[in-house]
């Protein structure tokens, strides 16, 4: 599995996401005062595409959608989706590259 970490990261250096998960996440906490109530270790989990907001989607994923990234809306940057767990919010942030393709 270490290996196929390192492939991924190696990936992700060559074609990085819209914005840096840690930026995302860092904007989360700004501008969604909601996310000071979950009483979990850590209510935002950055991961290497993206990020899980512990926050339930059904509630929040509009508004997690509204948060600004470099003057973009996230809904614009990333797919926003009901994750596996908990049905908390999982974010993927689009690529580089997704832009040219699109």
């Amino acid at each position: 599995t270490e290996d196929i970490l390192n492939r991924k990261k190696k990936y992700m250096a060559e074609d990085a996401p819209l914005a840096p998960p840690v930026m995302v996440k860092n904007a989360i906490e700004r501008q969604l005062p909601e996310i000071k109530d979950v009483h979990t270790p850590t209510p935002i989990t950055t991961q290497l595409d993206g990020l899980r907001v512990k926050l339930d989607y059904d509630k929040y994923h509009d508004k997690i959608g509204q948060v600004v990234v470099n003057d973009q809306y996230l809904s614009d940057i990333a797919d926003i989706n009901r994750s596996h767990m908990y049905n908390y919010t999982l974010v993927k942030l689009y690529s580089e590259s997704s832009i040219v393709d699109n």
